[in-house]
């Protein structure tokens, strides 16, 4: 949700608060650049550690600093903002679409599991960018989708301290 609603709104919002359309416009390429990096990190490394709640927390954490950065931040530090944001989102990414493999004990569980997860993922997903701009629209206002934006780190800074612990998902309960 907040990928899309990045891609989506970005410099809209950049350009709400002063800069130019053209500078708004490479910030989200520099964000969109900086999370391929965000994201080979975690390819490289992030199934090497012992689990991955620290990395969870820390990608919703630095996906939060982009946005704060983004909103309240003066603009000269919009460079920055979309650097952070940007290897926030795209380590995010890479994180969650690791989980799948990592938390499972052989091919056809991962495929349920990302099946499952996916088709959920993108269904609320979809609703982000149009639930930014109708709350933008009805109240004026970044704030609120922001808000919004916001308290989506703060789940997912929390859900990966459980799905971040190691261990295997399986169908029997109480294994």
């Amino acid at each position: 949700m907040r990928s899309y609603t990045v891609f989506g709104w970005l410099p809209t919002i950049w350009q709400d608060r002063g800069p130019s359309a053209v500078s708004a416009g490479l910030a989200l390429s520099l964000c969109n650049a900086v999370g391929v990096l965000g994201a080979w990190l975690v390819a490289a490394f992030g199934r090497h550690l012992p689990d991955q709640r620290a990395a969870g927390v820390t990608v919703a954490c630095l996906t939060g600093a982009g946005l704060i950065g983004v909103f309240a931040a003066p603009t000269g530090l919009i460079w920055p903002s979309a650097a952070v944001l940007g290897l926030g989102l795209g380590a995010g990414f890479a994180l969650a679409l690791s989980l799948f493999a990592l938390r499972s004990p052989d091919a056809p569980t991962t495929a349920a599991l990302s099946a499952m997860a996916q088709g959920t993922g993108y269904l609320i997903g979809v609703l982000g960018p149009l639930g930014a701009g109708t709350l933008h629209d009805a109240t004026g206002s970044w704030s609120w989708p922001m808000a919004l934006l916001l308290i989506a780190c703060a789940v997912q800074a929390l859900t990966a301290l459980r799905v971040g612990r190691s261990g295997t998902v399986t169908d029997q309960p109480g294994r």
